[in-house]
C-alpha cells in the first residue's frame, strides 16, 4: 500500500492507520510512504515518528540521480551519500525515475543498475520506463534502457543474494561483487 502525500497530513493518524492495517491484514503487509523531501533528515524523522512501520521512497537518491545525469564530470563515488539507502536501507524504496524528477535518458541504465543490482533498499521500477508511455495527443515514448530493463530486473531476481562488496575507487566507474556460499569455499 502507498501512503500518498504523507507529509501533508497527520503523522499520528497515519501511525494509527498503519497499526490498524498491521493488526487486521497482517504484520508483513508492505506499506510505502511518499514523503517528498530532498533531505534525508526529514525522512529519518518521519520514520521515527512512524516507529519504522513503513518504508519511504528515497527522494534524496532520486535527486542525486537527476543531478548526476545532468552534470558533466560527476563523481559516482558520492551517489549514495546523504540518501535513505545509505542511512536506513531497510526502509528505503529506491526509484529509478518519477514524473517530478527527470533523469537524463543515457543515465537511466546506470541508475537502474545501482538500485536493482545492490542488496540494500527495495527497488521500484517506473512503469513508463519499463513499458513506455503515451503522452499528450497520443505520442508515445519508448521503454527506457534500450528495452533492457527487464534484463536488469531478472538479474536482481536471480543474483542479488549473498554478501556484497562495493568498489568505489574511481569517480566514473563503480562495481560490486556478490560473494555466495560457493565462492567462499574456494
Amino acid at each position: 500500500m502507498r501512503i500518498n502525500a504523507a507529509k501533508h497530513f497527520s503523522a499520528a493518524f497515519q501511525k494509527q492507520f498503519v497499526d490498524h492495517l498491521r493488526n487486521t491484514v497482517g504484520a508483513d503487509y508492505f506499506i510505502v510512504g511518499e514523503y517528498w523531501r530532498g533531505h534525508v533528515r526529514h525522512l529519518l524523522n518521519y520514520l521515527k515518528v512512524m516507529e519504522y512501520g513503513v518504508s519511504l521512497f528515497d527522494v534524496p537518491l532520486l535527486g542525486r540521480f537527476a543531478v548526476t545525469s545532468k552534470t558533466e564530470g560527476s563523481d559516482l563515488r558520492e551517489i549514495f551519500r546523504g540518501t535513505l539507502v545509505e542511512q536506513n536501507p531497510a526502509h528505503a524504496v529506491q526509484l529509478g525515475q518519477s514524473l517530478e524528477t527527470v533523469i537524463a535518458p543515457f543515465f537511466k541504465p546506470i541508475a537502474y543498475a545501482l538500485i536493482l543490482l545492490r542488496a540494500q533498499g527495495q527497488p521500484c521500477v517506473f512503469y513508463g520506463d519499463l513499458y513506455g508511455t503515451k503522452e499528450g495527443a497520443g505520442a508515445a515514448s519508448m521503454p527506457s534502457c534500450m528495452g533492457k530493463l527487464p534484463v536488469l530486473m531478472r538479474a536482481r531476481k536471480l543474483y542479488a543474494y549473498g554478501d556484497q562488496r562495493d568498489y568505489f575507487e574511481k569517480k566514473n566507474c563503480i562495481g560490486k561483487q556478490v560473494i555466495t556460499a560457493s565462492d567462499s569455499t574456494h
